[in-house]
């Protein structure tokens, strides 16, 4: 219902209610802290916290390990935590933080190969935005040469920057 409310107190309100049946709900902090915080490097700070003590929480779960890293999509008890990565990633590109948002791309697609939430398209216009034509080179034959203009465009600004 928080996903649903019609304004920023209705989230919290439901947000908040979430918390008090599933203390350690991923979901219901990050709507809190996206409608209670509006600064956005006190916002990236929060979602650190939110991570650190979620990567704890799949730690204790074993949902943390070697087997799943990869497909943490296919694991519908990581989703709320890639949902952060994501959110968090999306914070770093807001701020400015193109380096840190990088890595942040980087760490979901090794989380989820499948990359279900569309990081790699970021990553491709980072990769041109820094003119890394080996990365995104690699970035594209990793998706199997995927012909969406999510990746052929970035790819062409980025031949065109390189002057080929």
């Amino acid at each position: 219902m928080a996903f649903q409310a019609e304004t920023e107190q209705e989230a919290i309100k439901y947000a908040k209610k979430a918390l008090k049946i599933e203390p350690d709900n991923i979901d219901a902090q990050v709507i809190i802290a996206e409608n209670s915080i509006y600064d956005h490097i006190k916002l990236i700070n929060k979602f650190e916290k939110i991570k650190k003590a979620a990567e704890q929480k799949l730690v204790e779960e074993h949902l943390l390990t070697e087997e799943n890293i990869g497909d943490f999509w296919l694991l519908t008890e990581t989703r709320p935590y890639m949902r952060l990565l994501y959110n968090r990633m999306r914070l770093l590109l807001d701020c400015g933080k193109i380096g840190k948002e990088k890595n942040a791309c980087l760490e979901i697609l090794d989380l989820n190969n499948d990359d279900n939430l569309g990081a790699r398209f970021i990553l491709m216009h980072i990769y041109a935005y820094f003119e890394d034509e080996k990365s995104a080179v690699k970035l594209f034959e990793r998706y199997d040469c995927q012909k969406s203009t999510q990746f052929l465009l970035p790819l062409s600004t980025l031949y065109y920057k390189l002057g080929k």
